[in-house]
């Protein structure tokens, strides 16, 4: 932490790394459980930290992730010049989430966010989660970190700093 820590406040790291999350749509989600390390992209949204995704409960992300009860995250801004490297690391832990407020809430959000996804249904027909699950053959899934470093090379060269977790409102249940 140190000097590099000093250059932004504990609650400037939160805000940059929420507007970063936000402002994003794909993330990279990374585990291990197999002969080798494993990497895939999917779209996402946040609420706050927790971070939605859907997911096929077959692909290799998602089983390694509910062997290992463990994953890690990467989101990061697009750039072309490496003083504007900018994005954060996560770990935490994966979990599907079956209809309920929090999905719902979750789902909606998706759905603004992605408003192309539209689309792939009828006119008048509900976008919940039985309907994207029916759909597309996919779970609806929940990230929650248990650590996150913010990294910007706009602030410093290779400046990484810890990010501190503040979580509001109830703790999750295991299915949302």
């Amino acid at each position: 932490m140190g000097v590099l820590m000093a250059k932004l406040s504990k609650e400037e790291l939160r805000k940059r790394t929420l507007n970063l999350l936000s402002e994003q749509a794909t993330m990279t989600i990374a585990t291990s459980g197999g002969p080798s390390p494993w990497a895939a992209p999917v779209y996402y949204v946040n609420i706050g930290y927790d971070i939605y995704f859907f997911s096929s409960p077959n692909s290799r992300h998602i089983l390694e992730s509910q062997t290992s009860k463990q994953a890690a995250v990467a989101v990061y801004a697009e750039s072309r010049k490496w003083k504007e490297i900018r994005g954060v690391q996560i770990s935490g832990t994966i979990q599907p989430l079956s209809p309920g407020r929090e999905s719902a809430k979750a789902v909606a959000a998706y759905e603004k966010k992605f408003s192309f996804i539209r689309e792939f249904f009828q006119g008048g027909q509900a976008l919940d989660l039985k309907a994207f699950t029916e759909k597309f053959d996919v779970s609806f899934y929940r990230f929650t970190p248990d650590k996150i470093y913010y990294l910007d090379n706009r602030v410093d060269f290779s400046f990484r700093a810890e990010v501190p977790i503040i979580r509001s409102g109830p703790q999750h249940s295991p299915t949302g």
